[in-house]
């Protein structure tokens, strides 16, 4: 017999396992007595400050989880999401999604998951998108829509084009749809204004044909002998001043002349022509390189229009994007 013999040693402790450890068995003491978890009270029996026990607890039994649908879902804790994150984890530093999991005794994924949307980041599933357009058949506005989905202040526009493209994918009209648009259109435009017209049409065109029909007849109501009467007794240099001076968008004087935007369009570019020539001088593009120069993206059309004199706001943006083309100049942001 040997008269040595080995002795078997053990592994060394990981100190960070065995603080974990000792806060875990704290936390599940806790839970076992039905009364929840004082996290100050944890704190104190394994000698940690109390974020430092939230990090390092590992238990997860019990813990709720968060169902993000917006019919059913409950904002508060993710508003204590925000004002714990704000208190202990502030910009630029990343959130410990273990310790908001602890916090809030929510599933860590959930957690990630209420962040995500917290800062408008939606996994547009096909559920949530059929659901979004549900709220917009029953009346909802885009603006009352974006609330519902989040708190965050996402773009109503965002919420309008993810709808409209799930909901109508565009196809063009065929020609016998074309027919009955131009029939539809003829028997209509005397006696409605564009916009009625427009909610006559959603409603007179059923199904897969709805949009198409919609995108044909704006197109085509532009040029209708109707809505051109409309305008021959419109005073163009008042209203075209209106606009210009953005009294009132293009949008809502063509509301309240009840036209097309498209055939207010037209007309200002008609009344531009006579106004403006479409050539530029060199000293007009003098002008327009040194008031480039001086101001930054983005540029304000209209105040150069004013200050030249010669040339529209459409036409000074459009002489901009030509030298951006031409590279004589390197700003290219608007």
């Amino acid at each position: 017999m040997n008269k040595y013999h080995l002795c078997q040693r053990s592994p060394p402790t990981d100190p960070k396992r065995a603080l974990a450890d000792a806060v875990d068995t704290v936390v599940q003491r806790q839970l076992a007595c039905g009364s929840g978890i004082d996290w100050e009270q944890v704190g104190q029996a394994a000698v940690l400050d109390v974020r430092k026990c939230l990090e390092l607890c590992r238990v997860d039994e019990g813990k709720e989880r968060w169902i993000y649908h917006p019919d059913t879902v409950s904002w508060t804790p993710a508003k204590r999401m925000e004002a714990f994150i704000a208190d202990n984890y502030p910009a630029p530093a990343a959130p410990n999604f273990r310790a908001v999991s602890n916090y809030l005794w929510i599933d860590m994924d959930d957690c990630i998951r209420m962040f995500d949307v917290l800062r408008g980041k939606i996994v547009w599933t096909d559920e949530l998108k059929a659901w979004a357009v549900e709220m917009r058949e029953s009346g909802m506005t885009y603006p009352m829509i974006t609330r519902k989905l989040t708190p965050h202040p996402l773009s109503p526009s965002t919420i309008r084009r993810l709808i409209c493209g799930y909901k109508t994918p565009y196809a063009p009209a065929s020609s016998e749809l074309r027919e009955r648009v131009d029939d539809f259109l003829d028997n209509n435009a005397k006696r409605c204004t564009f916009h009625e017209l427009l909610k006559l049409a959603k409603v007179h065109f059923e199904g897969p044909e709805k949009h198409g029909a919609v995108v044909y007849l704006t197109g085509k109501a532009k040029w209708h002998r109707a809505y051109a009467a409309r305008l021959e007794k419109v005073d163009v240099s008042a209203v075209y001043e209106q606009v210009a001076s953005k009294k009132v968008t293009r949008k809502a004087m063509a509301a309240q002349l009840g036209v097309p935007p498209m055939s207010l369009n037209e007309l200002f570019a008609s009344h531009e022509s006579k106004m403006y020539s479409g050539t530029w001088t060199d000293v007009e593009t003098a002008k327009l390189m040194e008031f480039l120069d001086k101001t930054s993206p983005p540029h304000s059309w209209t105040r150069f229009s004013k200050v030249i004199g010669t040339k529209s706001a459409r036409q000074c943006q459009s002489k901009y994007r030509r030298l951006v083309t031409a590279g004589r100049i390197s700003q290219v942001k608007e």
